[in-house]
């Protein structure tokens, strides 16, 4: 009984506490912030995931659908692509969780460890890991020319970035931010290289048609796992 009493006493209290702390400023505002912004935010997000998954999944075939039945841990699958699309940092990496949610299911060779591995990748990840894991699988920089001025006074470090920067530079904005993420993808044995350093300038600097490959096996898969469903 003594029990019960104290049950109903926490409930009576609860909305008194609340009511209470709605009257401190700091409090109400974060309140009013919270429901206004925050919410309108989340719920924002979560058309956008839904949207991107029905698109994309209404595209595809009935041999896809029976794929999709036939997967036994389907429900885990999209829950898992589903969460992580809705809390990563970056809105623009939805499309990529969709696409790994489907490439997962088309691609019977791909074993549930590595799933999990890749799915993990793509959340630890940024838009700008993906480019540039994406950037070395086919390098080619075309045509560049080292400034007079800079001849002998440039390191290997700050010449590569500097034919890099030229040819695509979106990439490599900051020198130590870029080798901060290669070393991050290959510390994953992602690619073969973790530093500018380690680059042959000459394979950066390849004729027209002649590409050069520094990603791994698992780095290609990982590629594979996130691209956009061909049907």
């Amino acid at each position: 009984m003594e029990l019960i009493n104290k049950e109903k006493a926490t409930k009576l209290i609860k909305p008194g506490i609340l009511a209470a702390l709605s009257q401190v400023p700091v409090i109400s505002a974060f309140s009013t912030f919270y429901s206004e912004f925050v919410s309108s935010n989340w719920q924002e997000r979560t058309e956008k995931t839904q949207e991107e998954l029905i698109n994309k999944f209404s595209k595809l075939d009935e041999q896809f659908e029976e794929k999709i039945r036939e997967r036994s841990n389907f429900a885990s699958l999209l829950g898992t692509a589903y969460q992580s699309a809705l809390t990563d940092i970056e809105e623009n990496k939805i499309p990529l969780y969709i696409n790994s949610l489907i490439n997962a299911i088309k691609n019977e060779d791909v074993d549930n460890t590595k799933i999990h591995i890749f799915l993990n990748f793509l959340k630890d990840f940024t838009l700008l890991h993906i480019q540039i894991l994406t950037f070395f699988k086919a390098v080619h920089c075309g045509d560049y020319k080292l400034s007079l001025n800079s001849f002998g006074m440039v390191s290997k470090r700050e010449l590569n970035a500097d034919i890099i920067k030229t040819a695509r530079p979106e990439l490599i904005q900051d020198i130590d931010l870029f080798e901060t993420i290669m070393d991050d993808l290959y510390s994953k044995n992602l690619i073969t290289l973790n530093n500018l350093v380690s680059i042959d300038t000459n394979y950066l600097r390849q004729g027209q048609g002649i590409y050069s490959k520094f990603t791994t096996p698992l780095g290609d898969e990982f590629l594979e796992f996130i691209k956009e469903h061909e049907n």
